[in-house]
Order: C-alpha cells, then structure tokens, then sequence
C-alpha cells in the first residue's frame, strides 16, 4: 500500500492510474543525494548541454600563472683539478631566458551529447 501524497519516478509519458503527473519539475537532471531533498540550479538540462563549443581564448600576462624559465650552464673546472674520468664544472651559473609565442587564441568543440532517459514525477491520489 503507497500513501496519498507520495511521489515517485516513472519511466512514462503519463502517470499511471490513481497517481497525478507531476509538472513543477521540468527539463531538470536528477540527482541522488543522501542527505535532505532540494531543488535548485538555474539552468535547463537541455540549455546546460546545447553550448557545445569552448568560446576563443588568448592567454595574456593577466591571467598567466607566475613563473621563470631558467637555463643553467656549467663553467669553469681545469683538468688539473678534476678527478680522473670527471667531465663535471666547478660551478653553474643561471640566467633567466625569454619566451615566445604568437598570442593568438584557440577554440574547440566538446561533445555533451550525454545519453539520458526522461521520467516524469508523480504523486499517489
């Protein structure tokens, strides 16, 4: 026996005898939580995945992470101090080098073509 007023998903057009379709919720996903009930979001299931595209982007020094590039070189070293077989320099020495790049920006498609299942909600006469 299912008490008056309680709802539950169906896989059909229309709510079968003695419970009423539900029509509050519209074109949204389901979502399986463990804790209270809700609603919410603002948009569509539909709307969500009808943008298929990734809008141009250029990136530019605003929005570029902070970082360097270092070379290091070895220097110095004669053979009288080197150990025999030892090809390795005294020291090192750094030095910041530049970068390149043409600042354009690119685009690309993504397929949301997510496989779904429409249900409708209804609640028992």
């Amino acid at each position: 026996m299912v008490d008056a007023g309680t709802l539950q998903v169906f896989y059909q057009t229309a709510a079968p005898t003695g419970w009423t379709k539900g029509t509050s919720h519209d074109n949204k996903a389901l979502r399986l939580v463990s804790g209270t009930a809700s609603s919410g979001g603002t948009n569509t299931f539909t709307g969500t995945f009808t943008n298929r595209s990734v809008n141009n982007f250029s990136l530019s020094s605003g929005t570029m992470p902070v970082h360097n590039h270092l070379f290091a070189w070895g220097v110095g070293g004669s053979p009288q101090t080197k150990a025999a077989g030892s090809n390795s320099p005294d020291s090192f020495q750094n030095a910041n080098v530049g970068g390149a790049g043409s600042g354009g920006g690119h685009s690309h498609g993504i397929d949301f073509s997510v496989r779904y299942v429409d249900v409708i909600i209804a609640s028992k006469d």
